[in-house]
């Protein structure tokens, strides 16, 4: 990320969002800043036995592993709190960019919903992994 702008675009975010009052997990702030790594998120909230494979390998793979994700996402309508996503199902023709930009896009509902339970759960049913100082990764339980 640093050859793009010369910095991490995520530790410039975290910086902006404090600046606006969010704090870390265990700042006591009523606006909280929470990292997701998806994989490991995607284990936990759907009992999977290893990590979906959508982000490398051949093409029909990635394909096939973001339909699967895509498919896994909408149970979450069901989930605690629900969720409402529009499938995206990804066609037999999508590659490069495109192929890509899905898998973002997934990536992003599962952290949105990660930070939808831990608003809506009061911190309940996340579990945070590291500390305040050297950053941390929230994930999903129960």
């Amino acid at each position: 990320m640093t050859r793009v702008n010369g910095t991490i675009r995520g530790e410039d975010l975290a910086a902006e969002l404090a600046h606006d009052g969010y704090g870390h997990p265990w700042s006591g702030s009523d606006r909280t800043l929470i990292e997701v790594f998806p994989h490991p998120a995607l284990i936990e909230m759907f009992g999977l036995p290893e990590r979906l494979m959508y982000k490398k390998g051949r093409v029909a793979e990635r394909r096939n592993g973001l339909r699967r994700l895509d498919r896994l996402i909408a149970t979450l309508d069901e989930a605690d709190p629900p969720a409402h996503f529009v499938p995206l199902a990804p066609g037999d023709g999508i590659r490069g960019r495109a192929l890509k930009s899905v898998e973002d896009l997934l990536d992003a509902r599962v952290c949105a919903w990660i930070a939808l339970r831990w608003s809506h759960a009061r911190h309940r049913g996340i579990d945070l992994y590291g500390d305040a100082v050297s950053g941390h990764i929230a994930v999903p339980v129960g």
